[in-house]
């Protein structure tokens, strides 16, 4: 699963969403995953006890979470196309067990 803490009022939010899950290579990486977008846009007590919870300062932010429901990754900040890529990549790997090459 792939968790995106996003906002519209987020700039490197709308930069990830045009450069780097509209990529067509990423797009096609994000097929085994299940992904559940969280709209933080709005400062009330819900997104802001997510974001703590997760001990994230804000938008953008990816969680991996596997088949168990573990958390393998997280990420904040702007992600580029190769390096979403390689994240999902070892994601992968991780839930099913495979080492990591790097």
């Amino acid at each position: 699963m792939l968790i995106d803490f996003w906002a519209q009022w987020c700039v490197e939010c709308q930069r990830m969403d045009v450069e780097t899950y509209n990529n067509p290579r990423v797009e096609k990486s994000l097929h085994p995953f299940t992904l559940i977008r969280i709209d933080v846009m709005a400062n009330d007590a819900a997104p802001r006890e997510l974001l703590h919870h997760f001990h994230l300062f804000g938008p953008p932010a990816v969680l991996l979470v596997d088949h168990k429901g573990q958390m393998v990754a997280q990420y904040e900040g702007y992600e580029d196309p190769d390096t979403l890529l390689r994240h999902l990549h070892n994601a992968l790997n991780q839930s099913h067990g495979v080492p990591d090459s790097h």
